[in-house]
């Protein structure tokens, strides 16, 4: 009884702390971002975000794409089953799409995630999903630069540095031109991905950039801009992390 009681107050205490970083990051979020997200929906949210703090499962359990929270409202309200998205990264966001679109392609550069999806995938019905395993590869003459650059297909994680994504970044070049309704970017060599899906992008769809704050992403925003694309922010928090960030919805 006594332990039983003891485990009750040491749940309680946990959550308690996280809810008081949840709120502190929210205060520093929206100092910056005034307008980014209103106070009833930081609660709204907060209770979905203790969920995934707690998980045990984690993003392939819970289903959510690792994107702000009200990115993610906005973007299931352009799906329906007849949608064909493309996503350069697996995880939660395959398990979120495979409930509401008609066909899903994705890759992924990680061999051990993408088994692990692949298995939690195996059990949807409805479905057209086509998965694609892309590892990096060294390449003879070692890249240099950074993951800014579109060309050199490269990333700005560290510990691959020097590494060519280009296999990864090429598997959408063999779906026809227009295929797509949403594309997803939250992978590798992001700036690299963005170039390969704006042929493959239908009129009035959408390209969709995870954490557009990073300055290697910049290219992104100047190219969509320069290009008269209609771009929409949104800044807030969401699933697993202690931080609110950024994500665009880039409409062609």
């Amino acid at each position: 009884m006594i332990s039983a009681l003891l485990k009750i107050l040491k749940q309680k205490k946990q959550e308690t702390k996280l809810k008081n970083n949840y709120w502190q990051f929210i205060s520093e979020l929206l100092k910056e971002h005034p307008n980014c997200v209103s106070q009833e929906k930081a609660k709204e949210y907060e209770k979905k975000w203790l969920i995934t703090k707690q998980s045990v499962g984690g993003p392939l359990q819970d289903g959510y794409p690792w994107v702000p929270f009200n990115a993610m409202e906005y973007m299931e309200t352009l799906l329906n089953k007849e949608s064909k998205v493309f996503e350069f990264g697996i995880g939660g966001s395959t398990v979120f799409f495979s409930k509401r679109v008609g066909e899903l392609i994705s890759v992924e550069h990680d061999s051990e995630w993408f088994l692990r999806t692949k298995n939690v995938m195996s059990d949807v019905k409805d479905l057209k999903w086509t998965g694609y395993l892309k590892q990096p590869r060294v390449t003879e003459i070692p890249i240099t630069g950074d993951g800014a650059d579109p060309s050199l297909y490269t990333t700005t994680d560290e510990s691959m540095s020097g590494q060519s994504f280009k296999d990864y970044v090429t598997t959408i070049d063999q779906y026809e031109d227009k295929y797509f309704d949403l594309i997803l970017i939250d992978g590798r060599s992001r700036p690299s991905c963005f170039m390969h899906a704006l042929p493959k992008i239908k009129d009035g769809g959408y390209i969709v950039l995870d954490n557009a704050e990073r300055e290697a992403y910049r290219i992104v925003e100047e190219v969509s801009k320069s290009s008269g694309f209609k771009i929409e922010e949104y800044w807030g928090p969401g699933p697993y992390n202690d931080h609110g960030w950024r994500t665009i919805f880039i409409k062609k």
